[in-house]
């Protein structure tokens, strides 16, 4: 998605609340079918997951947009610019999220295992490419182990792109703020390790930001061929891009309209007995990403996880096969 070119607004808290809400709960259990053509009965908020959510701060996601809105231009493709002005594109803000990683777990006593994921993304010949030279990218992770040596193999990631761009792909100098796409998205790595690594859990969690997004998911690729190599269980992937919706004034067509109450989630809805026409049909539409918006309630210890894979402009890791047991989010 092309950045917009808007100064960071203080963001909506209702939409950073569910979207950590979501995290908290499936990172309890593996992804169960919803039952369809019934309403879904609310069930009772847990109060260990009201409390988590409740040391969510809109000052510090403020504070995170902000600064990364701050490097100019966050293109994937600055990465190997040597003319940049100092504390600005992709490198630098690499190395401001790998810090602030590094300062979470110092406060928690060294709980995070921070890392780089970097690699040369080769360059392309297709018509259209958008890197056409070698490109160095670098996703930064930190990962908070589970304390239950039965389930710390159990893994949810929780990702959102840093990297952004204007109009123009090749452009690297001029501002490309991406306050929205995707700063806050990081913004929910960041927080959300924050809050949550003052707390044990029994399974692991992978806080992530990933770069390449921009220029074709190179760095979510590039992490997800890591995550298979390294056979990592993953359970669930929640991808964060453009939190908060649209609130641009007079927009009044769903679900483009000014509420800062609902979380849209993209979710996989394609039907196992659909034939080769119908499938080429949902994928031209872009029907198999695109869910009806989830509100924000309290949060549940009961109810199941929607089935979260993101829209096809910012995909996740795709988890490696695994046949995890379903256990209820406690």
């Amino acid at each position: 998605m092309i950045a917009a070119s808007v100064s960071p607004a203080r963001p909506a808290r209702s939409p950073i609340l569910a979207t950590t809400a979501l995290l908290a709960c499936t990172l309890l259990h593996a992804q169960q079918p919803l039952p369809t053509g019934k309403p879904i009965t609310p069930a009772p908020a847990d109060p260990a997951i009201a409390a988590a959510i409740a040391q969510v701060s809109p000052d510090h996601i403020k504070a995170t947009i902000t600064k990364l809105v701050s490097f100019n231009n966050r293109s994937t493709l600055s990465s190997m610019d040597t003319d940049l002005a100092p504390n600005t594109g992709a490198n630098a803000a690499a190395d401001w999220i790998e810090s602030e990683f590094n300062a979470i777990s110092a406060a928690c006593s060294n709980c995070l295992e921070v890392k780089r994921d970097t690699f040369t993304e080769p360059a392309s010949t297709a018509p259209n490419a958008r890197i056409t030279k070698p490109t160095r990218i670098s996703n930064v992770y930190a990962i908070l182990r589970g304390t239950d040596p039965a389930q710390t193999a159990r893994m949810v990631l929780v990702t959102g792109h840093y990297d952004s761009r204007n109009s123009k792909n090749e452009n690297t100098h001029d501002p490309a703020p991406g306050a929205n796409d995707d700063a806050s998205g990081v913004a929910v790595s960041l927080e959300s390790a924050r809050v949550l690594s003052k707390l044990k859990f029994p399974s692991t969690i992978v806080f992530v930001a990933v770069a390449g997004e921009e220029q074709g998911l190179n760095g979510s690729a590039h992490l997800a061929k890591l995550a298979r190599e390294e056979n990592w269980q993953l359970e669930a992937v929640l991808n964060n891009d453009i939190v908060g919706g649209d609130t641009t004034p007079g927009n009044s067509t769903p679900p483009n309209i000014q509420d800062k109450t609902t979380v849209r989630v993209f979710s996989e809805g394609v039907p196992a007995n659909a034939t080769p026409e119908q499938l080429r049909t949902i994928e031209n539409l872009g029907a198999e990403g695109d869910s009806p918006p989830a509100s924000s309630p309290a949060p549940s210890s009961t109810s199941p996880p929607p089935t979260s894979t993101p829209p096809r402009s910012a995909s996740p890791p795709e988890p490696p096969p695994t046949s995890p047991t379903a256990r209820p989010c406690t």
